[in-house]
């Protein structure tokens, strides 16, 4: 199928989204690995999540300096003892970036992951405590194999 007329009949239909998505895919030097089903249901895993997508940084700047621990991470042995990783450092070096990439591999190897901002995490914990879904949330979040954290 031509992608060109694909993409105008998208538009045409105001699918505005998934014209983004197609192009964004085009752009992934991974893309080709996967078959389509499994680019859908990886999109649906990061999207259920709200796992970002990891494309906003350079690669290379973190990757680079790096990349053997990374490929170590990634691989995701740290999940499998149940390890937790903690990623610190100074604003705007790639700290996000990373946790979601990791996420990310994580969700390919079919793990269950949860992306959460802490302060909207915090307050659901309080909400559910006053409202008695506490300990149900805490349970719900203990089954979690990878859960990011992020400021």
């Amino acid at each position: 199928m031509l992608s060109h007329p694909t993409v105008d009949r998208l538009r045409e239909l105001g699918l505005i989204g998934m014209v983004h998505a197609l192009e964004e895919q085009r752009r992934q030097p991974d893309s080709a690995d996967l078959s389509f089903e499994d680019r859908l249901a990886l999109h649906q895993c990061l999207s259920t999540v709200g796992i970002k997508r990891p494309d906003h940084i350079a690669r290379g700047q973190i990757l680079d300096q790096h990349r053997a621990m990374f490929q170590r991470l990634a691989q995701g042995e740290w999940i499998e003892r149940q390890q937790n990783l903690l990623i610190t450092g100074p604003t705007g070096v790639g700290k996000t970036w990373l946790a979601c990439a990791l996420g990310q591999r994580a969700c390919r190897d079919n793990r269950s992951v949860l992306y959460q901002r802490v302060p909207r995490m915090l307050e659901g914990l309080g909400l559910a405590r006053g409202d008695g879904r506490y300990a149900r949330l805490l349970k719900s979040l203990a089954r979690v194999q990878v859960l990011i954290l992020d400021d």
